[in-house]
C-alpha cells in the first residue's frame, strides 16, 4: 500500500469518525429535547403544607425531610426567623413559615394556632441560586396530580413569589416560585 493510498484511508476514517460523533451528537441534543418536553408534561408534583394550604415544589428544587434538630436562636431578628441548625456540619437558617406568612403577607389560609402545632417538620430547600434554608411546615410533602386542578390567578395582591393558584372544588395549591421567596427572605433578614 503506498503512502496516497495510506493518506486516502486515513481521511476516509477520519471522515467517518466526524460523521459519526456529528450523529452521535445530534441524537443527544434530540434526546434532551425530549426530555425537556416530558419534564413539561409532569403531571404528578410534589408540595408541602402550611395551615390549608398547599405550596408546589418546582421539579428542579432539590428538597429533603431532615430530622427535627435544636434550633439555636440568634437575637434581634425577624420572629419568623427561629435560629440556625447544622445539617451535615453545614449550618442552615431555619424559618417558621406560619410566622413569615401571617406576619409579612396577613395569609389568612394559615391556621393561627401554629403555637399548639407540635407536630412540626423541617424541610430542606437546596435551590442552585440561593444557600440551602430549612422551612417549618405542618406536613411532609407529598404528590398530587395537577392535571385535575384548573389553573388560575394568583389572588390580589399577593407576593410576587406566588406564580398563580391551582384549584379543584375547595382544594387550593399555590405555585411558588422559591428562588424569589428565598431572596425575599434573604432580604428581610
Amino acid at each position: 500500500m503506498s503512502t496516497a493510498d495510506v493518506e486516502k484511508e486515513l481521511i476516509k476514517s477520519n471522515s467517518n469518525d466526524v460523521t459519526s460523533f456529528l450523529s452521535n451528537l445530534n441524537s443527544t441534543i434530540d434526546s434532551r429535547a425530549s426530555s425537556n418536553e416530558v419534564q413539561e408534561s409532569v403531571v404528578n408534583r410534589f408540595y408541602y403544607s402550611v395551615g390549608s394550604v398547599k405550596f408546589l415544589i418546582e421539579q428542579n428544587l432539590k428538597v429533603e425531610n431532615i430530622s427535627p434538630s435544636t434550633i439555636n436562636k440568634v437575637p434581634h431578628l425577624q420572629t419568623w426567623y427561629e435560629g440556625i441548625i447544622s445539617v451535615r456540619g453545614t449550618i442552615m437558617p431555619v424559618i417558621h413559615l406560619h410566622k413569615f406568612l401571617n406576619e409579612q403577607i396577613d395569609f389568612k389560609e394559615v391556621n393561627n394556632n401554629y403555637e399548639n402545632n407540635n407536630d412540626v417538620h423541617f424541610l430542606m430547600l437546596d435551590h442552585a441560586d440561593h444557600t440551602p434554608i430549612v422551612l417549618l411546615i405542618d406536613e411532609l410533602p407529598a404528590t398530587v396530580n395537577i392535571k385535575k386542578y384548573k389553573k388560575k390567578n394568583a389572588p390580589n395582591n399577593s407576593p410576587d413569589w406566588f406564580e398563580h393558584t391551582l384549584e379543584n372544588n375547595n382544594d387550593k395549591m399555590i405555585n411558588v416560585n422559591h428562588s424569589k421567596l428565598l431572596k425575599q427572605l434573604a432580604n428581610l433578614q
